[in-house]
């Protein structure tokens, strides 16, 4: 399921059209915020391929949150918050670290992580940043 819309919305559909795979990938569009935690949970992997380095990424704490393991590019903030296996460098090295990574093992190391990234730990530290 791909969750939210965007300028390469009609890019992506064609290319599932016409890679067949429309039978498994679905387009949600937008989804009220309220209801994304049901498609985080539902899901077996949140990936963000991210081509811009976003400093800290909310949709990534969003599935953390819902224990749904996740993979993200190595844009950003994302490398300093997930372990290097859950890192990917080209789209193209996702299905292999689906296949080959552990995902309830990921999901275990993800929550000791989200820890650190706390509201009461995280607040002070941003207070920190401004001043």
């Amino acid at each position: 399921r791909i969750v939210g819309d965007g300028e390469r919305r009609e890019y992506l559909e064609e290319k599932v059209e016409s890679s067949n795979l429309d039978e498994r990938i679905t387009f949600e569009g937008y989804v009220d915020h309220d209801k994304l935690s049901e498609y985080y949970s539902r899901a077996g992997w949140f990936v963000h391929a991210s081509k811009w380095p976003e400093p800290l990424n909310r949709t990534l704490f969003e599935a953390m949150q819902t224990e749904t393991a996740a993979l993200c590019s190595n844009m950003g903030g994302a490398k300093d918050v997930l372990h290097e296996e859950q890192i990917f460098e080209k789209s193209s090295d996702i299905p292999e670290k689906i296949r080959n990574l552990d995902r309830e093992e990921v999901v275990e190391r993800q929550n000791s992580k989200l820890k650190e990234y706390s509201p009461e730990k995280i607040v002070s530290r941003l207070k920190e940043v401004y001043k």
